[in-house]
């Protein structure tokens, strides 16, 4: 089957969210690249490129005290069911998901609301 990309996504609004979460990983930091993005002029260059843009805004989570492995691979389950949901909800809606993250812990729960709302889906890594 061949699918023409462009076609696809025409008339698809674009939904956004900001996964502010850093934990799959010891380094603080990569946790702020959401705001960064929108700082940029992300959004504005999204919205001169499709009709409709909707942003969501961004879910942070904060490090806190203990950065045990243990304790940041509980929080990156949470963040993943949190991730789930959010991807899940919005594809529902008829509309492209665009993630902006985060450390690539992140992709657990992007990838599987993407195929919990469709499992033929083809997911882009930018």
């Amino acid at each position: 089957m061949t699918i023409d990309i462009e076609e696809y996504s025409k008339n698809r609004p674009v939904s956004v969210w900001g996964a502010g979460f850093d934990q799959g990983q010891p380094h603080a930091g990569v946790g702020e690249g959401p705001h960064v993005m929108r700082e940029a002029g992300l959004l504005k260059r999204l919205t001169t490129l499709r009709s409709s843009v909707t942003d969501y805004g961004d879910i942070t989570v904060l490090r806190g005290e203990d950065q045990r492995q243990c304790t940041r691979q509980k929080e990156v389950a949470k963040f993943s069911r949190t991730s789930h949901d959010m991807v899940k909800y919005m594809l529902d809606q008829g509309q492209i998901a665009l993630t902006l993250g985060g450390d690539h812990s992140v992709s657990m729960g992007t990838v599987a609301g993407h195929l919990a709302s469709d499992p033929d889906c083809v997911v882009i890594w930018v």
